[in-house]
Parts: C-alpha cells; sequence; structure tokens
C-alpha cells in the first residue's frame, strides 16, 4: 500500500495528484482481489416491476476478481420487445450487469499565457470511471407454465431473472447464484456448522464404539459368500414353486419355463415359446391330419377310426351250455350313466431344432395337469396326468428324449382324460371274466333264447376293481344291437378293438328295455367270474351259480411286419421340425416305428438321433415330407392307431431371433441394482448370441446390463450360466425378465433352460 508524501516548501506536479487516486484505487482492489476474490459477484441491487413491461434496477456494486464496478443511479429497463405474442406462452429473462471502464472529461479552464493569466475554457480529461451495464439475456418462448430459464456464461452475473408471459412481467426471481455474501452472512453459517459438527463429533464418537463392538462380534461368525448367497435366494425362489406358496410381492424370481404360468405372451416384445425351457418361436407353422394315402390298403383294417394291421376273428373266451334263462328286462327301468374311457396320446417330436431339456425333474413342482396341458392341447382337449409325480395304477408317463427326437407317452390302454358319458335306461346284467392272455377283443357274442319285437339291447365292456365289482364308471367299449338286428341264438356285438391286459378282470353288461332272455348255465359251470345284476345303477349284485353264455372273439393278426403309407407333410418354404400326435396302444412285444423321406431323398429315414446335426434329413428345410408307419405285430398283439381328428402332424419352421417376456415381478421393495442368472443349453457361440434384458415394471424400454460374466459347465460345455447385473432408476419396485437371443443358422438353435431375477 502507498501514500503520496509532500515537503511543506514543495511545489506540486500535476501526476502527484494523479498518484493520490491511483494509490487508493490499488489499495482497494489489492483489498476486493485478495481477501473477498468473488469471480463476477453482484451486491446491493434490487429489482422491482414499475409496469407491465418495465423494470427499475437499484445502484449496486459488480465484483470481478480484484476489480470493483458500480452503479451511481437507478436504471430503468423496458421488456417489452421480449413479450411473448400468443396467449399462455412465456419466457425467462435474465438481468445480466457487466463491468467497463471509461475515461470521463469536463470543461476547465486552462491558462495559455503564464505572463498575461490568459485562460481558456476546454474539455479536459477528469475522471477513470468503472461502471455497470445491464445486458438482457433472452430464454427461449415455451407452451409451459415455468419454461427453461436461459444459460447464463460463467464469466457473468445474473442479478434477476423476469418470467414474461403475453400480459407482461409474471414473476421476478433474484440471482441469488450470483450474489455476494457478506462477512455477517458467512459468520452466522459457519457458527451454525459448529454447532452441529459439535454434536456430530459426539455421535461419531459413540459410533466407533458402536461399530468396534459390532467388528469384534462379527469376526467370530461367519458371513456368506455373495455368490452362495445368489444360490441361496434361487433355490428358495425354486422351492417355493414346488411347494405352490401363494403368488405375493417377492424380491426373487425363478422359472424353469415348462408353462406359460410366469410368463406374458401378450405383451409387445414377446417372440419366444415356452416348450421345457424357452425357446425359438416359429416363422412358419402348420398342422394337418394324419391320413393314410389308402385306407383300402389290405394291409390295414378299420373299426371305426381305429386302424390295426389286417386281421381275422378268433373265440378267445366263452362259456357256452344250456339248461337256465334269465330275462334281462324283468326289474324296474333304472337310469344308468356311463363313463367311456379314451385312447391314450403319444407325441413324436424329431429335427435339428428339438431341443431336449434336462430338467424334466421340474415337472414334479407342479400339479399333475400341467405337465399334460402344455404337452397336448388339440381343439380344446386338456387332459390330466397324475403318473409324472407318483406310482399310479393305470397311468405310466415315459418320456424318451435325446437331442432331435422326443418321444411322450400318456401310457395306459385306456384313460379319463377325455371320458364320454353315456346315459342310458333299462335293467343292468352282466358278467365278470378273467383274461388270462393279453389280447385285441373285436367282438362279444350274446346267446338269446327270446327276443322282443322292441327294446335296443346296448352292451358295455368295462373294468372291475380288486374286488370283482363291475365299474360302470370305467367302460372301455361299447355296442348296440336293434331289435330289427336281434335273432334268436347266438347274436354278435361288434365292439372297437379293445385291449384286455393279461391278468386282469374285465365284465360286460347289457342295458335294455325289451322283453329279452338270455341264456346260461348253472352249477357255477364257469370258474372265470360272475353274473350280476343291478338294481339302482350303482350296486351290483352276483350269482354264485349261474353264468351267461358269452364268446370272446380277438383279432388274429395275418403279418407280422407291415408298411403303412400316410399323406405327405407339408409346410411352405421348409421345415426345420415336426411332431406327431395321435391317440394309440403299442402293447409290449409289439412296436410302432416311423419312417420320413424328405423331397429329394433316396432313402427312407427312421425317426432316431442323428450322429451330427448335418446328418438329420430336415437340415435342407424340405418343404414335403412323406411319412410312413412300420408296424411289428405278433399272432395276438398289434399297436393301435387311431385316425380320428385328434391325430395330426405339426411341422413348423423357427425364426433367427427370439424375446421371452415375464410377468410383472412385484419386489415387495424399492432398490436400485437387479441381477439375472440364465442358464443357457445347446449354445453354439459360432452361430449364436444372446441377450440378457429387463424391463422396468412394464417396460417396454429393454435395459441393459452394467456387467455380465458367463460360467460354462465343465461337464458340457454347451450349457453356461450367465449372471447379469442391472442398474436400474431409484424407487424401483417392479421388473420383467426380457432375455433374448439369434441364431445365424435355422436349423441350430439353444434354449433357455431356466431364468431367475433379483432384487438386491
Amino acid at each position: 500500500m502507498k501514500t503520496k508524501l509532500f515537503a511543506e516548501a514543495e511545489i506540486a506536479q500535476p501526476a502527484d495528484f494523479d498518484d493520490i487516486g491511483a494509490y487508493a484505487r490499488q489499495g482497494v482492489d489489492d483489498v476486493v482481489g485478495g481477501a473477498i476474490g468473488y469471480p463476477s459477484h453482484w451486491s446491493g441491487y434490487t429489482v422491482e416491476k414499475v409496469d407491465a413491461a418495465t423494470v427499475r434496477v437499484s445502484p449496486g456494486v459488480l465484483f470481478d476478481d480484484e476489480i470493483v464496478y458500480s452503479s451511481d443511479a437507478a436504471t430503468v429497463v423496458s421488456l417489452q420487445v421480449h413479450i411473448p405474442a400468443i396467449t399462455d406462452n412465456r419466457r425467462w429473462i435474465g438481468l445480466v450487469v457487466q463491468g467497463q471502464e471509461a475515461t470521463r472529461s469536463q470543461n476547465r479552464q486552462v491558462e495559455t499565457d503564464s505572463e498575461t493569466g490568459e485562460t481558456v475554457n476546454i474539455a479536459v480529461p477528469k475522471v477513470e470511471d468503472r461502471f455497470v451495464n445491464i445486458i438482457l439475456a433472452p430464454g427461449a418462448v415455451e407452451l409451459s407454465t415455468d419454461p427453461t430459464k436461459p444459460e447464463i456464461p460463467a464469466d457473468n452475473s445474473c442479478i434477476a431473472f423476469v418470467l414474461l408471459g403475453n400480459t407482461g412481467i409474471v414473476e421476478i426471481v433474484p440471482g441469488e447464484a450470483w450474489r455476494a455474501k457478506t462477512l455477517y452472512e458467512v459468520e452466522g453459517r459457519v457458527t451454525a456448522l459448529e454447532v452441529s459438527l459439535a454434536g456430530a463429533f459426539v455421535r461419531v464418537a459413540t459410533l466407533e464404539t458402536d461399530l468396534s463392538n459390532l467388528a469384534a462380534h462379527v469376526n467370530s461368525l461367519v458371513i456368506p459368500r455373495p455368490e452362495i448367497v445368489r444360490e441361496m435366494r434361487r433355490d428358495i425362489a425354486a422351492m417355493r414353486r414346488q411347494l405352490q406358496v401363494p403368488e405375493g410381492a417377492r424380491s426373487d424370481w425363478y422359472d424353469p419355463a415348462l408353462v406359460m404360468d410366469q410368463w406374458d405372451s401378450n405383451h409387445s416384445a414377446w417372440l419366444a415359446r415356452i416348450k421345457e425351457g424357452i425357446q425359438f418361436p416359429f416363422a412358419s407353422y402348420k398342422e394337418g391330419r394324419l391320413e393314410l394315402v389308402n385306407e383300402d390298403n389290405p394291409l390295414v383294417r378299420f373299426s371305426g377310426r381305429r386302424m390295426l394291421p389286417a386281421y381275422s376273428e378268433v373265440k378267445r373266451i366263452f362259456n357256452e351250455g344250456s339248461g337256465e334263462t334269465r330275462n334281462i328286462s324283468q326289474l324296474t327301468h333304472t337310469v344308468i350313466t356311463a363313463i367311456q374311457k379314451s385312447v391314450p396320446r403319444s407325441r413324436i417330436s424329431f429335427g435339428p431344432t428339438i431341443n431336449i431339456c434336462e430338467n424334466a425333474a421340474e415337472w414334479s413342482r407342479y400339479a399333475p395337469a400341467l405337465h399334460a396341458q402344455s404337452s397336448f392341447q388339440k381343439d380344446g382337449e386338456l387332459w390330466v396326468s397324475d403318473g409324472i409325480v407318483a406310482n399310479f395304477d393305470f397311468v405310466d408317463h415315459r418320456v424318451f428324449a435325446v437331442r432331435q427326437v422326443k418321444v411322450e407317452t400318456y401310457y395306459d390302454y385306456y384313460w379319463e382324460y377325455q371320458p364320454q358319458q353315456i346315459g342310458v335306461n333299462g335293467s343292468v346284467f352282466g358278467q365278470t371274466f378273467n383274461n388270462a392272455n393279453p389280447m385285441i377283443a373285436t367282438s362279444i357274442e350274446l346267446d338269446f333264447s327270446v327276443v322282443a319285437p322292441d327294446g335296443e339291447v346296448h352292451l358295455f365292456v368295462c373294468e372291475v376293481d380288486e374286488t370283482g365289482v363291475p365299474l360302470y364308471d370305467s367302460v372301455l367299449a361299447t355296442s348296440v344291437l336293434t331289435p330289427a338286428q336281434l335273432k334268436l341264438n347266438w347274436n354278435k356285438f361288434p365292439i372297437p378293438p379293445t385291449y384286455f391286459q393279461p391278468g386282469k378282470r374285465f365284465a360286460w353288461f347289457t342295458v335294455t328295455t325289451g322283453n329279452h332272455q338270455l341264456r346260461g348255465t348253472g352249477n357255477n359251470n364257469f370258474s372265470g367270474g360272475t353274473s350280476f345284476l343291478s338294481t339302482d345303477g350303482a350296486w351290483s349284485q352276483g350269482d354264485l351259480k349261474f353264468d351267461f353264455n358269452f364268446r370272446i372273439n380277438a383279432a388274429r393278426f395275418a403279418n407280422s411286419r407291415s408298411v403303412i403309407d400316410f399323406r405327405p407333410m407339408t409346410l411352405e418354404n421348409g421345415m426345420t421340425q415336426f411332431s406327431l400326435l395321435y391317440p394309440n396302444w403299442t402293447p409290449e412285444g409289439t412296436a410302432l416305428e416311423w419312417e420320413i423321406r424328405p423331397q429329394g431323398a433316396a432313402e427312407w429315414s427312421k425317426l432316431k438321433p442323428a450322429d451330427t446335426l448335418g446328418g438329420n434329413p430336415l437340415v435342407g428345410l424340405p418343404p414335403h415330407v412323406e411319412i410312413r408307419a412300420v408296424i411289428l405285430a405278433t399272432p395276438d398283439l398289434a399297436p393301435m392307431i387311431e385316425l380320428s381328428a385328434n391325430a395330426v402332424y405339426q411341422a413348423g419352421r423357427i425364426r433367427n431371433t427370439w424375446r421371452a417376456v415375464s410377468k410383472r415381478i412385484e419386489f415387495g421393495l424399492s432398490t436400485t441394482q437387479v441381477q439375472t442368472v440364465d442358464v443357457l443349453d445347446d449354445f453354439d457361440p459360432a452361430v449364436h448370441t444372446y441377450e440378457p434384458r429387463i424391463m422396468v415394471a412394464d417396460g417396454p424400454a429393454l435395459i441393459s446390463p452394467t456387467t455380465s460374466t458367463t460360467t460354462i459347465d465343465k461337464d458340457k460345455p454347451s450349457r453356461r450360466t450367465i449372471l447379469s447385473t442391472f442398474t436400474v432408476p431409484a424407487g424401483t419396485t417392479a421388473a420383467r425378465w426380457a432375455g433374448g437371443g439369434s441364431t445365424s443358422n435355422v436349423v441350430n438353435n439353444y434354449f433357455a433352460q431356466n431364468a431367475a431375477l433379483f432384487a438386491l
């Protein structure tokens, strides 16, 4: 800091007086720049509204590092040109102060002649002025109640923002961010902070003590690694599915993709199939009837729609004699409802894109109906499977699964999945019998001693329980003869070919309102069964001395091997896989094999796994595939195919991309991180890609992971586990699993074996 000194007799020079002002200004600059140091900050300004288009800015000071600029008088600023012209439009205007420096002149008397003292009045520089200019910074015109404020450059200072509407000034907001704070204000803030810090120091000391005690306790515990915790959460989610715990908010989710109950096929991003894993969807699909090229083929014989190899009839079980008769309509008529069982279904799937999931054990986690419903759906048919979960008497579910060929059979010779209820009115008489050897029954003959002029005779074949009681709700075959068809003595009731297992008891019974009589034998002449009657359609009364005359005729097959041609399967632009779904039975000791010949192939191929992908006959995407059945029979037994409306083929060609979307998963908490664990099988990185994705809530935006790691199964390199971590917006409480992928070759695909999602 400098001062200017003068001696008592010294003559002062003009420059001395200039130095006095310069030294004073320099002292102020040093104090402002060194102690205050505000870059482009203002002090003392106020902005007030004068009228709808004008504001008044009071005097104030602008600090710009070490330089101080000031305004000596109030300034009136017009905003008229910036007022929006359209109703409801608004804009912000920034009042920016900028410092400038100028030298100002004043008129003074200046001596021109020292001897005469002559003077003139001229303008000479008198003041070096540091002053402030007010600049308008207009923002954009927007149709909004709160439009965007204009950007203020870093080296400028805004004293206020003025909001303009089409009627003028709406609001004035001071530019507090650019106001220089006084020492008094700073001292007040520091004092408040010191009080808060004093309390914080006390709490920190307490926390240090608590953490020290907690650390000593934690050191004695074994904390699981994150990988172990993740495995535990995945297992808990899987067990929750198995135990069928009611749905609710959960922070962990798992699904083996066996059924659709956890997936949203109606979502706009859906492009997949849930079929024992998440599979590529079809680009083209067709369902057609399984039909013979020639139903008059002498190698086959039809009974209704049941087809077997050509056969003749032979008598297998019988009781023939005379001596007694029974009137089979001698009692009060009873209405009986018989339930007829149907033939079981089989499905054979074949093709290079048939991927077999190894998590078949997951089926035990679901209600028994789900597997049947997933496997077989045709024209509203839904069958309930019992045999996959436990041991049941009459249903045995068998799955033979290898890559490219899959055989599923819900297997019993007769089942209740599509029963037919038959209501008849009349008296009920019948006979049980024991079947020692397997056979396929084709007709039953009864010996009539009296034939009435009216009253048709219904004949039923049913199963018998362990105590020998006929089961009216377990009918295997039915037949009916009208009075015009009946004659005295033996009458043949043709029945659909019906398989009788060896060592089991069966029964036939009649229901009629006609006054007919049947012959029989007495004195327990037939030891293989018992005659019975029913008075109420439910309870049966046996007769230990009387047995009806009857003959059970069975098929005698002519050929041990038959090759049957079916109509070809077709699919425009070719197929990568097909399935055969048909009602049938195949008794032990017999076989039903299928062979195909794709368009252009010279030889027939069996439906068996190919050694390589290229060895599969469907690799070339044939649009036309011939098909035939090879039936191996014994003289007494043969496979049967029921060529009804439920016997179909399903041909398809897969797409080269897929995307599956789960239903909305409610976490029951909010999170910013989500993890997914996905298991892929048959994966080949040379032709396949996989994209782990999720959606927040209902999407539709797909979120990519921030990190993703792949673990290859050491026992099966084509199987891998993908762990992905996603960052989601704060407050996320729900998400959807939305993985997807692609293949560069539609005859080479992979599938997702299961998926899991966790909120962290």
